[in-house]
């Protein structure tokens, strides 16, 4: 049985360098779920050794959404996907650069999409407890979600049903478009 899902604007994560999108998943018959993002920020935000982390991701989505346009180099490699935040050698040395909240470490994954440095679609993550994401409990299913996602994603915009606009700083498609993700 395939899920749907389809775009939603971030609206008030978005700024002049970066649009922000999310996705909410519906199975089958049932509801839209919460958009994943909202998911992703409302399940970490309220625990404690978490915040600094939480408040972390919400500097680099800004900095990149008003300042520098999201850079290859801001995020890590996941396969098909990426994620937030980048590699601690690099989370370092751009933290300094960039006015990021520098934390020592950051074990929160955000999974995204990045369609281009003024395109990304926010998705959904946990806290990794293992070094391979498919072995981890909190992020497995997370991970390999934004993996079909992100192929979905790609099948979409080679059919056209998602394009960019004339200067690719966003994207256009039908508000009635979902996606299927097998």
């Amino acid at each position: 049985m395939n899920t749907f899902a389809r775009l939603i604007p971030v609206e008030p994560l978005s700024g002049p360098k970066v649009r922000y999108y999310t996705i909410e998943l519906q199975h089958g018959e049932a509801e839209w779920s919460t958009p994943e993002s909202d998911d992703f920020f409302s399940r970490h935000e309220d625990i404690d050794r978490l915040a600094d982390m939480v408040d972390e991701m919400f500097v680099w989505l800004d900095e990149m959404a008003h300042y520098t346009g999201a850079k290859l180099e801001f995020f890590r490699n996941e396969r098909n996907a990426l994620a937030l935040p980048p590699e601690n050698a690099k989370r370092k040395y751009l933290g300094r650069h960039l006015n990021v909240a520098y934390q020592e470490y950051n074990t929160l994954r955000l999974y995204l999409i990045r369609l281009n440095g003024n395109v990304v679609i926010l998705l959904n993550g946990g806290e990794k407890t293992s070094r391979i994401p498919e072995d981890c409990p909190n992020v497995r299913a997370h991970f390999l979600r934004a993996q079909q996602i992100a192929m979905a994603i790609d099948d979409a915009m080679v059919a056209g049903d998602i394009q960019y606009n004339r200067d690719q700083t966003d994207i256009i498609f039908d508000q009635d478009f979902e996606i299927s993700i097998p």
